[in-house]
């Protein structure tokens, strides 16, 4: 009977000294991941300003404010790293990544047109 009471003690006061310093290493690493959090969020850009104070008098694309004849005219954002592909409506294009050499199953434009007609 005592040896079981002084395990009961034991463990009442390790829980008195762990508690609080593991509650202290919680408090800790959640405010040291929620800065983290707060830091990797993207900056939003301000375009709206851009894009109302332009001069274009023709079509001013939404992503790279470049003026331009229609929609489908507009450049890609990242035109080192993307492909135009216009689509079989000839209205409408989406820029997809350029494939990486030596894949042996590149995505390109016919695959976003196989894509758009639904035989992919």
């Amino acid at each position: 009977m005592k040896s079981l009471f002084s395990i009961v003690i034991s463990l009442f006061t390790f829980m008195l000294f762990v508690g609080p310093a593991a509650a202290q290493f919680e408090n800790i690493f959640q405010n040291l991941f929620r800065q983290q959090q707060q830091h990797q969020r993207p900056a939003i850009p301000k375009v709206s300003d851009s894009y109302y104070q332009s001069d274009c008098d023709k079509y001013l694309c939404q992503d790279t404010l470049a003026c331009v004849a229609t929609p489908v005219d507009c450049p890609c954002l990242w035109p080192d790293s993307q492909i135009k592909c216009i689509l079989p409506n000839k209205k409408n294009y989406v820029c997809i990544s350029r494939p990486a050499p030596g894949d042996p199953a590149p995505r390109d434009c016919a695959f976003v047109n196989k894509a758009y007609k639904g035989t992919v």
